[in-house]
């Protein structure tokens, strides 16, 4: 979060997802296709759950939270990120009809009850910084966006290296 603080500072916010995608890629690629040899080719339901991956985990998570760092602090940033589980738990409910436990449940509620705090926090106090709530708000978006790519990899597919499955998620991403 802090490198990429530093990075929407100084660089237009899609090259900067852009480089970070691509810099991914110089290490992935020669390491996946030396390492492993796998099939290129995969069904479509498997393309289609990697492609959605990229958008949501790596394309729009990165477009958003740095987005988001435009206007809100790296510490609220981290803050909000610790909300992840809280989605992924309810997504994992939603759709893959996973039972929660009591300890689940109990996490979400903590979880949520601090999320809450933080982007309430700007309104208690005697300035209200109108940027600090439209940045918590976009973080809180790509975490949301980083947990549907939680909830997408428990999706059944063509078995892969996980190797190899980051890489097409990254080549995906890029193209994106």
């Amino acid at each position: 979060v802090v490198v990429s603080k530093i990075m929407v500072g100084t660089l237009p916010t899609i090259l900067a997802a852009e480089l970070g995608v691509a810099c991914g890629l110089l290490c992935l690629l020669p390491s996946c296709f030396l390492l492993r040899r796998e099939r290129l080719f995969r069904d479509r339901r498997t393309h289609l759950v990697l492609l959605l991956q990229a958008l949501c985990g790596i394309l729009l998570y990165r477009m958003l939270t740095y987005w988001g760092l435009r206007y809100t602090t790296a510490a609220d940033s981290g803050l909000i990120g610790g909300g992840a589980p809280v989605f992924v738990a309810i997504l994992a409910f939603l759709f893959l009809k996973e039972r929660p436990t009591k300890y689940r449940v109990a996490a979400v509620l903590l979880a949520s009850t601090g999320l809450l705090a933080v982007n309430l926090l700007p309104f208690c106090s005697q300035t209200i910084y109108e940027g600090s709530i439209r940045g918590n708000l976009l973080i809180l978006a790509a975490v949301f966006c980083e947990s549907v790519f939680s909830v997408l990899s428990r999706v059944r597919c063509e078995p892969m290296s996980a190797l190899y499955r980051t890489t097409m998620i990254t080549v995906y991403a890029f193209i994106l």
